[in-house]
């Protein structure tokens, strides 16, 4: 598969420079992310500069186990803003052809309290695209390029009020526990730009009679640059995109050859607007050498569905297969992770454990005018840490709210319950251990979301 990407990608350029001009616009898939700028497909020749932008502004109430340790506490109340912006152009040639790109830059994350570290930039994913009517279209990047994150749906988590357990900035980045690592259940691999920001490259057909197809590829877990880290005289190739084999268990686990098949289908049924997709994600991972640590290949499935009908909308997505879920680094302890932080989805190793994943969500909103009301439940099964024979299961329950107040302007409420529980892990240290086995998260927030 992917020769043939490879040698579609270097055809396809070829032949969209002699496309002839064409009057029927593109049907490209779309993330579901909102406000993301996202492609405005031309159907006349002519450049569009686009300067997409949000700024959210929230109040939140948490209540979390772990969240105080002997001289230390946290109180329940903080306040939070963020700002993305997602600069882009989009055009069409006389002949025909669409093209153009989108950068995505925001604020770093959250870091010591009152630094300075919060208010810089940095680019987080980036991605151009060309394409013909009867061609289909070519896109490369990190980030909104896989046909994973592009094509599923049934995701019902990240489009309620704020996003929920999901897009919304506020789960991800203000609970904590005492060890700093967070429970937040959002094992949503498929939408998660920590996941799937490596650099890709993509094939996307055009919509034949409701159905289209995607692909994508990515040598490595890269992205952004070139080997400017492959120093190999270690023998750890730490800082190396193209890292094959490694006698570093922190380095076996990454992942390579990352390779995306997914359908969907758009249509209507009477009233009913319906969308299915499915498809498959898989990747190697580094070989390990000496006595290093080996991981199994990851290979996951997934499928999902959406129905809209007179203001409702009804949603259900599954995943499944090989592959585990990584959680933060603990500070001062042996951690599954090996100290390398991961997020989402990562490899089993290929000893020990070896529990597959199996993820589940169903959900349902309605809109009327402004107003818009939903809720979200989803469940995690995973293998967690592999220094216990247990099972890790994740609970995350979203309910939201938000009303349009003007064009640009929302205000969101929500409420989200999240539950972690492993059986002889300590939830705070990462250790094995009969303490700590469970924890529970409770936030409320209201906020506005300024976008344009």
């Amino acid at each position: 598969m992917r020769k043939i990407l490879l040698a579609g990608a270097a055809l396809g350029a070829l032949t969209l420079t002699d496309a002839p001009a064409f009057a029927q616009r593109v049907d490209s898939p779309q993330p579901y992310t909102p406000a993301a700028g996202g492609p405005q497909v031309r159907t006349e020749p002519g450049v569009q500069v686009r300067l997409a932008g949000r700024y959210r502004f929230y109040m939140g109430y948490i209540d979390q186990d772990f969240d105080s340790m002997p001289g230390a506490s946290t109180s329940s109340v903080d306040f939070m803003d963020y700002a993305r912006l997602w600069p882009g152009f989009d055009a069409m040639a006389a002949n025909g052809l669409q093209y153009g790109a989108q950068l995505e830059i925001r604020m770093n994350d959250p870091s010591a309290a009152r630094g300075s570290g919060r208010s810089n930039l940095n680019y987080r994913r980036m991605y151009g695209y060309v394409a013909t009517p009867t061609m289909g279209e070519f896109r490369v990047g990190s980030g909104q390029t896989g046909a994973v994150e592009r094509m599923f749906t049934g995701h019902m988590m990240g489009s309620i009020a704020n996003g929920l357990w999901d897009s919304g900035d506020m789960a991800s980045n203000l609970p904590i526990n005492r060890a700093g690592g967070s429970v937040v259940p959002s094992s949503f691999w498929y939408s998660s730009s920590v996941n799937n920001n490596q650099t890709k490259i993509a094939y996307y057909t055009p919509r034949f009679f409701g159905f289209d197809f995607g692909l994508s590829y990515a040598p490595n877990d890269g992205n952004f640059g070139g080997d400017s880290g492959c120093t190999l005289d270690t023998g750890l190739g730490t800082n190396c995109d193209r890292l094959s084999a490694s006698s570093s268990s922190t380095q076996t686990m990454r992942v390579r050859n990352i390779m995306e098949v997914m359908g969907r289908y758009r249509g209507t049924l009477g009233p009913v607007a319906l969308t299915v997709s499915g498809g498959w994600y898989g990747a190697d991972t580094v070989a390990a050498l000496g006595g290093a640590q080996g991981y199994e290949n990851i290979s996951m499935a997934i499928l999902g569905a959406q129905a809209s009908v007179a203001g409702f909308t009804f949603g259900g997505i599954v995943t499944g297969g090989t592959g585990n879920y990584a959680r933060p680094t603990f500070a001062g302890a042996t951690n599954v992770m090996n100290g390398r932080t991961y997020s989402n989805l990562t490899p089993l190793a290929s000893n020990g454990y070896d529990s597959d994943m199996f993820t589940w969500q169903v959900g349902a909103s309605y809109t009327v005018g402004p107003y818009s009301v939903g809720v979200a439940y989803a469940q995690n099964r995973f293998e967690g840490s592999q220094l216990v024979s247990s099972t890790a299961r994740d609970q995350a329950l979203g309910v939201g709210a938000s009303y349009a107040v003007a064009p640009g302007l929302n205000l969101f409420a929500e409420y989200m319950y999240g539950r972690r529980v492993e059986r002889g892990v300590d939830l705070t240290t990462g250790r094995a251990s009969d303490s700590n086995n469970a924890a529970d998260t409770n936030i409320f927030t209201l906020g506005t979301s300024f976008n344009w």
